[in-house]
């Protein structure tokens, strides 16, 4: 049978001075299942400094659009990223996580 992804989510304020170093989603202890995507929605009121969601496929990827209040991004969750330091402001993010079957 086949299992349907299950979401699951998290809300964070990242103030200044403060970053996400690099890694990848996952829950590595979990042996049923993998989390899948990654979706990134900004949640910012005000505008901050710092903070871009760089990815990284062979290279790193600066997700500028991503600073934009509003917008949104979705990636494999094994996929290397992490935010910048934020140097000014405050920088607040919805993720959200979809997880299904092990991979193979």
């Amino acid at each position: 049978p086949r299992s349907t992804p299950k979401p699951s989510s998290a809300a964070s304020d990242v103030y200044k001075r403060q970053e996400y170093s690099w890694h990848i989603d996952a829950v590595p202890q979990d042996p049923v299942r993998d989390i899948k995507l990654t979706a990134l929605l900004n949640l910012s009121e005000d505008s901050y400094e710092g903070g871009e969601l760089v990815l990284f496929r062979a290279n790193e990827i600066i997700c500028n659009e991503f600073n934009t209040p509003g917008s949104a991004v979705i990636f494999p969750s094994f996929i290397n990223h992490k935010v910048n330091k934020i140097t000014s402001g405050k920088r607040n993010t919805l993720a959200i996580w979809l997880s299904g079957p092990k991979f193979r």
